[in-house]
């Protein structure tokens, strides 16, 4: 994984991470043990999705250029495949609340896009390689 892409997963996680531990105390304060374990588990599919789209992408990347685009569009057909498994799944549970749970991808989902692009517009990557534009060919 490149520096700057771990920079970029750290930069998303944490902020993340944070998020959702206050929605599982917000959600267990308003709705007892389910709902905490609702958001839980809500936060924790919106960090595993995106964290295993940020490797795929990256490992791609570290292969050829060109593997980037497909990698990146199989991931998410792949992610959006799960997530309708798992709603299927636990459609009607009754394990944790379901609304939690939906409010919590919701807004994690939220938080991670929003402290992504943070990154990528405060981040100083290079797009010219320095040594590059000082050789006078």
């Amino acid at each position: 994984m490149q520096p700057t892409d771990a920079r970029t997963l750290r930069g998303a996680v944490v902020p993340t991470t944070v998020v959702g531990l206050l929605l599982a105390a917000g959600a267990a304060v308003q709705g007892g043990r389910d709902a905490a374990i609702g958001a839980g588990l809500g936060v924790l599919l919106v960090i595993g999705f995106f964290s295993a789209s940020v490797a795929a992408v990256s490992w791609a990347a570290k292969q050829h250029d060109v593997a980037t685009l497909p990698v990146a569009m199989f991931a998410y057909l792949f992610k959006i495949t799960i997530l309708a498994i798992v709603l299927a799944v636990f459609r009607d549970t009754t394990l944790f609340s379901s609304t939690a749970f939906g409010v919590a991808v919701l807004i994690a989902t939220v938080t991670w896009l929003v402290s992504l692009v943070y990154g990528h517009v405060t981040a100083k990557i290079l797009y010219v390689d320095p040594a590059e534009a000082d050789d006078p060919r």
